[in-house]
This record gives structure tokens, sequence and C-alpha cells, in this order.
């Protein structure tokens, strides 16, 4: 396989936040331009380097652990463009998308072709939702510039419902050295009051996870942004994102972002697509959010509403139940 090197890149970007909060549309607008690689989810246990063995690894600076270590030097080799993805094969996969995978492979490989091949590139947009947790060390070690994004909980929720793909609180609990560093007493006394069912975990995954991100974003000056301001605003959310990032930006890529939020589209996604960005993206979390009962809204609220409430109001959850409404 072709590969030019990586030493005219220059500008090296990480896009992340949880799975289902727009990262992939958020990363293929970023990409855009001819200068810009892209790279599909490196640290995928299913689509990324082989050895992935976790997903939501948590990264000390202190590189404490074997797993810690290993990540570490795949980063070396990332920066490198040394390594290989696997392809990703799914159950819902419609029957063409399965027979191009086997041609060509799914987006990882075929992305990271096109990267190796990439004579003009200058910045590289590496895209992970599933390892929130080494944003800090990618931008510390590896002088990256980590792009956050936040999608609202109680619409991210409902997305989660639609496609039955939920995050596991568990792998972030399992992790001494994350326990250590960034949760409390109270916060494993709280979570463990509640029941486990696949929606608290899913708000408790949220809440652990964009807190980390949160503090980290605060610290270093990393960009913000959420689903919603993308949706809402797209033209001039990307234009403040692609001169925070230094990328080049022009009348293609503006057009670009028109055509994948254009407002004649339906807001709903096509039968069978687990993504599909060519929607009405305004209307998107008013119809996610209103798909939950008011007491699956309030208990989202309960659990999220520390950092939720940073981001979003207390309206935007459209509750009925006072607020000091319980769980017990």
């Amino acid at each position: 396989m072709i590969n030019v090197g990586t030493r005219h890149i220059k500008n090296w970007i990480f896009v992340t936040g949880s799975i289902r909060s727009g990262t992939t549309f958020l990363a293929d607008i970023l990409s855009t331009p001819l200068s810009v690689d892209y790279i599909h989810e490196p640290f995928n246990v299913r689509c990324g380097m082989p050895g992935m063995e976790k997903r939501y690894q948590y990264i000390a600076e202190t590189l404490e652990t074997d797993t810690m270590q290993m990540l570490d030097r795949q980063f070396e080799r990332l920066k490198q463009y040394d390594f290989a993805l696997q392809t990703s094969y799914y159950p819902n996969d419609p029957s063409h998308l399965k027979l191009i995978k086997k041609v060509v492979g799914s987006r990882g490989p075929f992305f990271l072709r096109l990267a190796k091949a990439n004579y003009l590139h200058r910045h590289c947009i590496v895209k992970d939702p599933t390892a929130p947790l080494v944003a800090r060390h990618l931008h510390t070690a590896y002088q990256f510039k980590p792009v956050v994004i936040i999608r609202h909980p109680a619409s991210l929720v409902a997305s989660f419902e639609r496609v039955s793909w939920w995050p596991e609180t568990q792998k972030l609990l399992s992790q001494d050295a994350f326990v250590r560093d960034y949760l409390t007493e109270q916060d494993l006394a709280n979570y463990n009051s509640y029941d486990h069912s696949s929606l608290t975990d899913a708000c408790f995954h949220w809440l652990f996870t964009y807190r980390t991100l949160l503090q980290w974003a605060n610290a270093f000056e990393w960009p913000v942004v959420t689903h919603e301001e993308l949706c809402a605003s797209p033209v001039e959310t990307f234009g403040a994102l692609y001169d925070t990032l230094g990328l080049p930006w022009s009348s293609y890529v503006e057009r670009k972002i028109h055509r994948k939020t254009h407002g004649g589209n339906s807001p709903e996604a096509k039968q069978g697509r687990v993504q599909d960005f060519s929607r009405d993206s305004a209307q998107i979390f008013e119809m996610r959010r209103d798909s939950l009962s008011p007491s699956q809204r309030q208990t989202i609220f309960d659990i999220t509403q520390e950092v939720a409430l940073q981001c979003y109001s207390r309206k935007s959850f459209n509750l009925n139940a006072p607020l000091e409404t319980s769980h017990e």
C-alpha cells in the first residue's frame, strides 16, 4: 500500500464525544477539503487497529498499566500512518453495502488508503466516539486538538433506543484509574441507587464521560459544540469551527453543509439506516426527545442535570414533573 508519510501534516484533530452524538457528521464535514485526511475510529474494537480490546479506555498521564502503554504505542503508529484498520460487518448492513465492504473494505480501510496516498494533506481528522477518554493524552503527548461534541441526553437516549445500541457504564467503572481520578464515592452511591436498566445506565455513562471531557475542555481550551447547535445553525457553527481549527473554508464546504442539512428532507432516518444525515436536522431534537415518556425524561434529567444544565436548560427536557422528583 502506498504511504507518502505524514511529515506535511501539521494539524492533528481528534473528534470525539458519545456514540450517536454526531461525531460522524461532524468529522465528515470537517474533512471535506482535499488537504484534510480522515481516519475513522482507529480505537474501535470492531473496526479499528487490530488488538484493540476495550471501548472507553482511559489513559492516565502516568501510563501505569500495560493497556495504557499499548495504546500509547498505537498513538505513535497513528501519527506515522503505520497501521491498518479492520473492516466491520453489521447485521443490519444492506446487501449492497456488504458487497462493497468485501471489495473495498468498510469506511476505515477505505479512507485510510486515501489518507496514505494523499500528497496534498496538511491536516488530519481522527474521529472516534468509542475512545473519548484518550483525548487528554492525545492532546498533551501528541499535540492533537480535540473537538468535543455533546448531544442532549434525552435526545441521545432516544437515539440509543431507536437502534438498540447502548453504552455500558461498567466499562468505565471497571477501570480503577478512571474511578480514582474522576469519580467520587457519591458518584458510585448514586449509580448503585438506581436500577441498572439500559436507560439509567446510559445516563450515567453520559454524565461520567461528559463531565470528564468538559473538565479537560475547560482546562485546555478545546472547542465544544452541541449536536443541537449543528442542527439549528449548521453553516455558522461549522464556519466557526473551521476558523478555530485552522481548516480551509470554501463555498464547496458550505454547499455540502446545505445539502446534508436541507430543510426539505425528512427528520427521520431512512428505513434500515443506522446513520442518516441527509435529513431536516433542525427537527431531529424534538422528535427524538418527545419519543420518550415524561417519566423517562424526568429520570434522564435527575441523573444528568449536574452536567446537562451547563449546556441545556431545564425546559429543554420538556418535564411535567416538579424539580424535586425522586427516583426512589
